[in-house]
Parts: structure tokens; C-alpha cells; sequence
């Protein structure tokens, strides 16, 4: 097989995950709740074909979409906990739509995906030569990294840079500085390559739904309806603790270029 169509260029790499590019910037965005943009490159085929959303950069033939994450597989019974909760969620704004995993194509008419993830990078495009340097540096920069239990905290929302989306995100609360540290190690690896780096001040977090638009003020109402609920409501009040008692192990750190996942760190032993 052909090492390059393997990779399969960027083509179709414009999911709902936020992602913006610009060699050899750097933004710095304090302590808003900001996602990278995805509003560069617009065209009307895109948009007709992803629901609206819009490519992180112009498409480049021979390119390829690099994001660098924590793969986080979503047990039953939390699973359970999170339709409930985003169902709630959903009824209050329609317009919510699940954000894909990594590594599967989205399920119509599910919410609850079979993982999510939590961004160390941001998506950047990389060309075909650059691919093999770029994963050892990668792999270079991460080797001092140690395993972890992280568990997350509460609902929280975030907005891209052009304010042209909101999602909505589980913050990471236990393991929150490996979390950091993991990602000054991938800014040093991009640095090396002239990629854009991740925020000065990262939020780490795992983002399940998102909505087109400026919707802020929206998404925290319905959350904080969705909380009072809970005070009254025993059962929703167990499943938002539910996801706030969800511990996972940080063991492996995975590249996805194109449509190929690489791993670019792991651990073999367990967190304890």
C-alpha cells in the first residue's frame, strides 16, 4: 500500500474538534474558556456537507491533520450517567450534536460516543515529509512522561477563538498539572517544527457536544437548570456525581495525522 494514501491527506479532517493554524504563532488567551478557531478556509461545500462547520484551515493537497491527545474510553456505567446528562442538556438546546471520536466515524442519533479525548495540541496541517520527524520529536519530548489517575470535575464551557462555536466539556480535576506538563512537553516537540502551540494557560478538558454560534450564556443556563435539577431530583443528582467520581488512567498519548492514530507515548502498568 502506498505509505502516503495511507496517511490519506486532510481531506475530511474537519470535525468538530477545534483546531486553528499558523506557523510560528502563538496565542495567548489568559483565563477565558477558548478553543482553538476553526473559521479559516470557508467553502460552501464544507459546510453543506459537515452540518456547518467549518474547516480549521484552508485545504492544502498533500497536507496532513495533526492533533496530539489522551484517548479516554467511556465505561457502561458511565456511559449511562453521560446520556442522561447530555440528554437533559439536549432537550433544553436541540441544536447540541455530539463531537466524534478520534478514532471512529460518529454514530447517527448517539450522543454518547465510545471515547473522547483531551487535546494536548491543537489540529494543525503538516506535510507528508515532515510526518516521521515530527513523531520523534514527539516521542522524544514525551519519554519523561509518567502515568496518572485523572478524574473529572464539573460542566464546563468553552468557546473557539471567532466565537463561531460553544462547546460543551467535562474539565479534568484530579491530574490536571500531569495534564499540563504533557502538553508543554508537545509545545516543545511543535516549537521544533514551527507549529502553533497550545494556549499559555490550558483548560485541560474533554468536550462531548457543541453548537454553532456564540452560545455561552445559553449552555451555562442550561447547565445551571440541569444543577438545581439535580437538588431535587435524586436520580440526576447521582449522575452528575457519577461523572465527577469518573477516574481514568493516563497510559498512552496518542498523534492522529490524517486518518492514521499513532502512539507517541504509553505506559504498560497501571495506575494504582
Amino acid at each position: 500500500m502506498d505509505l502516503v494514501q495511507g496517511y490519506n491527506s486532510d481531506e475530511g479532517e474537519d470535525e468538530a474538534r477545534p483546531g486553528s493554524w499558523s506557523r510560528g504563532q502563538n496565542k495567548s488567551h489568559g483565563s477565558t474558556n477558548t478553543e482553538p478557531s476553526e473559521a479559516d478556509g470557508k467553502c460552501p461545500s464544507t459546510l453543506d456537507r459537515h452540518q456547518g462547520r467549518i474547516r480549521s484551515f484552508p485545504h492544502q493537497e498533500g497536507s496532513y491533520a495533526t492533533h496530539v491527545y489522551i484517548s479516554v474510553k467511556i465505561p457502561g456505567d458511565v456511559e449511562q450517567a453521560l446520556h442522561t446528562v447530555l440528554t437533559a442538556l439536549q432537550e433544553q438546546l436541540p441544536a447540541l450534536k455530539p463531537i466524534p471520536s478520534p478514532e471512529a466515524l460518529p454514530t447517527k442519533g448517539v450522543l454518547v460516543q465510545p471515547t473522547c479525548h483531551v487535546s494536548l495540541s491543537r489540529v494543525v496541517p503538516i506535510r507528508y515529509a515532515e510526518i516521521d520527524p515530527l513523531l520523534l520529536s514527539l516521542k522524544e519530548a514525551l519519554a519523561g512522561t509518567a502515568k496518572e489517575e485523572l478524574s473529572f470535575g464539573d460542566l464546563e464551557v468553552f468557546e473557539n477563538d471567532d466565537k463561531t462555536r460553544t462547546f460543551l466539556s467535562l474539565g479534568i480535576c484530579k491530574g490536571r498539572k500531569r495534564v499540563c506538563s504533557a502538553i508543554k512537553r508537545v509545545n516543545k516537540a511543535f516549537r521544533e517544527h514551527g507549529l502553533q502551540q497550545y494556549y499559555s494557560s490550558p483548560k485541560p478538558h474533554a468536550s462531548l457536544l457543541w453548537m454553532l454560534g456564540s452560545v455561552r450564556e445559553e449552555m451555562e443556563a442550561a447547565i445551571g437548570e440541569l444543577s438545581d435539577h439535580g437538588q431535587e431530583n435524586g436520580s440526576m443528582q447521582g449522575m452528575l456525581g457519577h461523572l465527577r467520581a469518573w477516574t481514568f488512567c493516563m497510559d498512552e498519548i496518542s498523534c492522529k495525522i490524517g486518518q492514521r492514530v499513532r502512539s507517541v507515548w504509553s505506559s504498560k502498568q497501571q495506575c494504582v
